[in-house]
């Protein structure tokens, strides 16, 4: 068996021991969900809530794919199907029961938004994401009937009380396949009357990052194509999820793999959404970290991530150029973060002006962060108080290290793994000690 494909096999065996764990340890609530999680955009892909069903887990997630995922650890997943999406379809009424204090009140995006397709000239403006755990297209997760009823029932909602909305979609590329089926047929109207933007999760450009580090299972091909249906069958704007801090890279390697990543979305017309890494427990990246194995990506790289995303956006004015997920948020809220990390090289002081420039004050009322405006000008003026600090010299040395001095890749990974399933029983024993 080549390398490459051991890495594979043995990070699905450590996720699915990993998450078995965790649902032996976490407290578990038998009763039906009937409200989701969400509403906080510190919760969320953007400066506006996003809303996360409670239902079945995901199945990805039980097959041990998706290494670095924190939502495979959410408590309170109801394993009946059928359960499930009654469950959702009364979360859903909750959701619009309570619109205003969750949805409306929390939009922290500064005005104009996007220029997306008003129904209402008099109408209120609004935006937020709307997921199950895994992929709201999932047949495993939502039945088509129950997806379409949930769809019908925010589209009537709007109608009824003038809302001119723009819903940010989860999914996987594989589950739009359904198009093949039909079923997109059905919803397509459903879609374009919430002006969907599909974000699909993409990851990495790179196949070993992709599919070896992440453990994603998807084809490049596969991902083109559920974005070409996106953009030419459904007439939708389509996103990506872009993965910064893989195990087994270094902060160099992170700011080459995004560059590249998002480079190619700009030629595609494809709105990079750029997730950070974070702790949370039963997670791979946890388990190395507590040995030592791993760092999370310094709060000076996030901010070279950041400052791509000026230049490398697509030409798009219907939706968001781009969106960064708040790393310190949840569900489930991380044990560690880049902003608090003891490991990171940046100065706390840096790290804290870094963090609301890019993110905001959460205790200002109105929207500060570039996230929340979208204003170059004055994200660039805040950062100008980290310049001098010793922080950022000794950053620049980490990063020139790890330029010159480099040991493969595939190696790294390789013992990573290998170590990881050698403490794999240790670290759940202490977890649950």
């Amino acid at each position: 068996m080549e390398v490459q494909e051991m890495i594979k096999m043995s990070s699905k065996e450590i996720n699915k021991r990993l998450r078995e764990c965790y649902q032996q340890e976490a407290w578990q609530n038998n009763s039906i969900p009937c409200k989701p999680f969400g509403g906080s955009p510190k919760e969320s892909i953007g400066p506006w809530p996003e809303i996360i069903y409670k239902g079945t887990i995901c199945p990805r997630s039980a097959q041990g794919l998706c290494s670095p995922c924190g939502y495979s650890n959410v408590p309170e997943i109801v394993e009946n199907r059928t359960v499930a999406n009654k469950s959702i379809l009364f979360q859903t009424k909750f959701i619009l029961e309570f619109f205003d204090e969750l949805i409306l009140q929390n939009q922290r995006r500064k005005k104009p938004y996007p220029n997306f397709h008003r129904s209402y000239s008099d109408g209120t403006d609004c935006m937020f994401a709307l997921t199950t755990t895994g992929s709201f297209f999932s047949e495993a997760e939502l039945d088509r009937n129950t997806g379409i009823e949930i769809l019908d029932m925010f589209v009537n909602y709007f109608n009824k009380n003038k809302i001119n909305p723009q819903v940010y979609i989860e999914t996987h590329a594989h589950d739009v396949k359904f198009y093949e089926r039909g079923y997109f047929e059905e919803i397509k109207e459903h879609l374009q009357a919430l002006n969907a933007v599909v974000v699909v999760g993409f990851e990495s450009l790179d196949n070993f990052a992709r599919n070896i580090l992440y453990c994603k299972q998807l084809d490049k091909k596969d991902f083109e194509k559920a974005v070409s249906i996106i953009q030419k069958e459904l007439n939708l704007v389509a996103g990506a999820f872009v993965f910064a801090g893989l195990h087994s890279m270094n902060d160099y390697e992170v700011i080459e793999d995004v560059r590249n990543t998002i480079i190619y979305l700009k030629d595609r017309k494809i709105i990079p959404v750029i997730m950070i890494c974070n702790l949370k427990p039963y997670a791979m990246n946890t388990l190395l970290y507590k040995y030592k194995r791993y760092n999370l990506p310094d709060p000076r790289t996030i901010l070279e991530i950041v400052k791509m995303l000026k230049e490398f956006s697509p030409d798009i004015s219907t939706a968001e150029k781009w969106l960064i997920a708040d790393p310190v948020g949840g569900p489930p809220e991380p044990e560690i973060h880049s902003f608090n990390n003891p490991r990171k090289i940046t100065c706390d002081r840096c790290a804290d002006i870094i963090y609301k420039a890019i993110f905001g004050d959460y205790n200002l009322s109105g929207p500060n962060g570039l996230r929340e405006t979208y204003d170059w000008k004055k994200f660039e003026e805040k950062l100008s108080f980290i310049d001098d600090c010793e922080c950022k010299e000794e950053y620049e040395k980490m990063l020139e290290r790890y330029r010159k001095n480099r040991i493969d890749l595939l190696q790294r990974a390789e013992a990573n793994i290998k170590f990881a399933f050698e403490k794999l029983e240790v670290y759940c024993d202490g977890l649950s000690g």
